[in-house]
């Protein structure tokens, strides 16, 4: 039989985590509370344990401010101890600051008309980590009347859309374009 207790880690132990000692101390008092309370009737109820701990909140956003402390990075780092999930530290920090990065260097390259060597590698690094889109800046804007050439392999946007140029017709115009996911 399969043994629900086996698979978390014990509360003593949580409260000597370095995850734990990040928390203030009334989201440390509600995270103990939280999983103590877990540990003995195997109910999660973060409502009851917001109510316990902040015995002054308002009842009315007592659910609510719960719920947001569900969601605080943080609390869930301590409750990936508890369930002993893996975390991935690549897709919980990096990849967002990249994506936060990314944007900026389109729309730097934007500005120059050209997308650089180091935003399709950080494109290409991102696309190899994710699974799913973000959204992107508008496509730069080439000055002239003359369409410009492109090589396969480029990076090219589009109505939103970026995409890798994987074949070309002989005056240098995409043919194919596969695209690239971003998130």
């Amino acid at each position: 039989m399969f043994d629900l207790q086996k698979t978390r880690l014990p509360l003593n132990r949580i409260l000597l985590s370095p995850e734990f000692a990040q928390l203030s101390e009334k989201r440390r008092a509600w995270v103990a509370r939280l999983i103590a309370t877990e540990t003995v009737t195997g109910n999660f109820d973060p409502v009851a344990a917001t109510t316990a701990v902040f015995t002054n909140a308002n009842p009315r956003t007592v659910a609510t401010m719960s719920y947001a402390l569900v969601a605080d990075r943080k609390i869930q780092r301590v409750l990936s101890l508890f369930w002993q999930q893996k975390r991935d530290p690549l897709e919980e920090e990096i990849l967002p600051q990249l994506a936060t990065v990314i944007a900026k260097a389109l729309r730097a390259d934007k500005k120059r008309g050209r997308i650089s060597v180091a935003t399709v590698k950080a494109l290409a690094f991102y696309d190899k980590h994710c699974k799913t889109t973000a959204p992107e800046p508008e496509a730069p804007q080439i000055g002239g009347s003359q369409a410009p050439t492109f090589h396969v392999g480029d990076l090219v946007e589009q109505q939103g859309h970026i995409g890798r140029v994987m074949a070309i017709d002989s005056d240098g115009r995409p043919t194919r374009v596969e695209e690239v996911h971003v998130r």
